[in-house]
């Protein structure tokens, strides 16, 4: 672990981190996710809470933090402390947990035994993971996905300005707008009207919006980058 190492966050990120804060200022628990998985018989919660702990890359995931202020460029930064994810067994109910952006502690999983089947849930904060990454964590804990190497390279450790994102910031927001103007109209005004489209995109679309979210530092939280392209 490099407790020197930093990397600024995505656009994305910072949207997370804006949610957590009105939420919290409602006195609420902040901006966390949770994946509640069912499982027939019952789990082993020594083994789980081990293979958890002793893996590498989700000792690292937990381990990030949110650092910087209302008037710097926030960053993510690795704790000075191993922080592996909790495993906590609990009796009657399922976890729901309070995780903050800077606690180095970004992950945390409750398990319930019952007599036939158990519940598992995982519980992480937004800016860590979308609905996406929580599901790739969950292959993670259970060996199906075995990533290689660090959450976070050095290389990609590149200087972003103010200046910079702000530009990116105004462009992203006129193409939204410009292109469905009336509807997102409605989201301003907070109108009540709701609609459903099913858009589909072709393998070949998939892969570039891929290739772009991880281009552009996105690796659990790629959901804003469909969402763009669906504007």
């Amino acid at each position: 672990m490099e407790a020197a190492f930093s990397h600024k966050i995505s656009g994305a990120d910072k949207f997370q981190l804006l949610l957590d804060r009105h939420i919290r200022q409602s006195s609420f628990i902040g901006n966390v996710i949770s994946l509640t998985i069912e499982l027939k018989g019952t789990i082993d919660i020594p083994k789980l809470r081990n293979d958890v702990q002793s893996n590498a890359f989700l000792t690292q995931l937990n381990s990030l933090e949110i650092h910087g202020t209302d008037i710097s460029i926030p960053y993510w930064k690795i704790s000075a402390t191993e922080n592996p994810a909790e495993v906590i067994e609990l009796k009657y109910k399922l976890l729901k947990s309070d995780i903050k952006a800077n606690s180095g502690k970004l992950i945390s999983i409750g398990v319930v035994n019952g007599e036939t089947k158990c519940f598992v849930t995982i519980s992480v904060h937004h800016v860590l993971a979308d609905n996406r990454g929580i599901q790739t964590i969950a292959k993670i804990i259970d060996g199906i996905i075995k990533p290689e190497g660090s959450p976070i390279a050095k290389d990609e450790n590149d200087t972003v300005s103010l200046v910079r994102q702000l530009i990116h910031t105004l462009k992203a927001t006129q193409l939204v707008f410009k292109k469905t103007p009336k509807n997102m109209a409605k989201l301003v005004a907070a109108e009540n009207e709701t609609r459903t489209n099913v858009i589909r995109f072709t393998e070949e679309e998939t892969n570039r919006i891929e290739e772009n979210a991880a281009k552009n530092g996105a690796r659990l939280s790629r959901s804003a980058f469909y969402l763009a392209a669906v504007s």
